[in-house]
C-alpha cells in the first residue's frame, strides 16, 4: 500500500507528546512527594529529601519546558 506521510507525522507527534506527558507526570510526582515529606513533623532526613525532591521536580519541569519551546521553534 505504500507509506502514508501524514500518518507517519501523526505517529511521531503522538510519540513526542506522550514522552512530554510522561516527563510532566514524573516531575509532578516529585514535587507532590517532596511537599508531603516537608509537611511531616519529623525534621531529620525527611526535610532534606523533601527539599531535594521539590527542587529537582521544579527544575526538571523548567528544563523540559524550555526544551519543548526550543524544539517547537526549530521545527517551524
Amino acid at each position: 500500500m505504500g507509506r502514508l506521510p501524514s500518518l507517519e507525522a501523526l505517529g511521531s507527534r503522538l510519540s513526542r507528546n506522550l514522552g512530554r506527558l510522561t516527563g510532566a507526570i514524573a516531575f509532578a510526582a516529585l514535587v507532590i512527594g517532596g511537599s508531603m515529606l516537608l509537611m511531616t513533623p519529623m525534621s531529620d532526613w525527611h526535610d532534606m529529601l523533601g527539599q531535594l525532591m521539590v527542587i529537582s521536580g521544579i527544575g526538571g519541569m523548567l528544563i523540559s519546558g524550555i526544551g519543548a519551546l526550543r524544539r517547537g521553534h526549530d521545527q517551524r
